[in-house]
């Protein structure tokens, strides 16, 4: 508890700081930079205590496809809780409430929709979309040869593994609370979270809790089916694709969590991928806001620029704001679980 309350207090001060400086936050835009940089750090020093556990190493290729396996269970089950919300609420696939238009007005509506559809090409990834997948490629990278690091280098120097494990434990520990530094200063410059609640309304929010609450549901079945506890499943699931924040927060619980961990940092980079990669494709064929189930968190930032071209402005805002949801879910929820 004492944990979450520090991760809590730091991002909310600096929250509440940058948004009285919000003037000048173009003073500040080396902080995102500066944030990746110390993201792959945090994340090489992961995967070298990845690297010192055997059982991550020995089953590696398993836990891969237990990674991909548990990823597809969670979108799934994200999409179909957003598939019963709208139609709960009379919300078509496009985002239009559909009892306060005339049938004529609803396929007017589809001819449009489908028109833009092949007018543009939706499935092209944009500048910034390429530039993630790269960011997501170094990660891996960095993971993998950290990986290397700590099952081939580390026991040369060291034969207390349990004291080096601790020590990185407690590294990561005050490297979170410098990455919530920056996180709290972005979401405070940002200053839009209002702003775009008010563009749809309170239905808004039946979104972000409908996606929440299925992805963790599906989380904790499909974890179940592979053998993890309810605690471990749910702080998979409840990531909601924040590879760079839950997987790591969870190595830093201790050596009984490393190989849900490493199914974590894998299933959300997969998440996230993917989110990249089909979310044209599942706003032309599926529906425009079933298609924010797929990359989660992503929706209110590395995949804002996707949803823009392949669905509408207001489904843009219902990305964020369900994004934003997700980010204060998993802040209090993986720390809470890992006590």
């Amino acid at each position: 508890m004492k944990i979450l309350i520090l991760y809590w207090s730091i991002m909310l001060v600096f929250y509440l700081l940058s948004s009285r400086f919000r003037q000048y936050k173009d003073k500040f835009s080396w902080m995102g930079t500066a944030m990746m940089w110390f993201i792959y750090i945090v994340v090489f020093v992961m995967g070298v205590r990845m690297g010192i556990n055997d059982e991550i190493i020995l089953n590696l290729g398993t836990l891969g496809l237990e990674s991909l396996a548990l990823c597809l269970i969670i979108i799934i089950g994200t999409m179909f809780s957003i598939y019963v919300t709208r139609k709960l609420l009379g919300i078509n696939r496009y985002g239009d409430v559909v009892k306060k238009l005339t049938p004529a007005e609803v396929e007017a509506i589809k001819k449009m929709e489908r028109e833009k559809h092949e007018g543009k090409e939706a499935g092209k990834l944009s500048p910034e979309s390429k530039h993630t997948l790269v960011m997501t490629v170094v990660t891996i990278t960095l993971v993998g040869l950290g990986m290397i690091v700590g099952h081939f280098v580390v026991p040369q120097f060291t034969d207390d593994l349990k004291a080096f494990d601790e020590a990185t434990s407690n590294g990561i520990v005050y490297g979170l609370c410098l990455m919530l530094v920056f996180v709290g200063s972005d979401l405070g410059f940002s200053g839009t979270v209002a702003g775009n609640i008010k563009k749809v309304g309170l239905k808004v929010f039946a979104f972000p809790f409908a996606m929440i609450v299925g992805g963790l549901i599906f989380g904790a079945i499909g974890g179940a089916i592979f053998g993890y506890d309810m605690k471990d499943s749910l702080a998979i699931a409840g990531a909601f694709g924040w590879y760079s924040y839950a997987p790591i927060m969870m190595s830093s619980a201790g050596a009984g969590h490393a190989v849900a961990s490493a199914v974590c940092f894998m299933t959300n980079v997969i998440r996230e991928t993917l989110g990249i990669i089909f979310i044209p494709l599942a706003a032309k064929t599926i529906g425009y806001m079933e298609s924010l189930g797929i990359a989660g968190m992503a929706d209110m930032d590395v995949c804002m620029p996707i949803i823009e071209r392949s669905c509408r402005e207001e489904t843009v805002v219902y990305g964020f704001v369900t994004g934003f949801f997700m980010c204060i879910t998993t802040s209090i929820l993986v720390p809470a679980l890992m006590g």
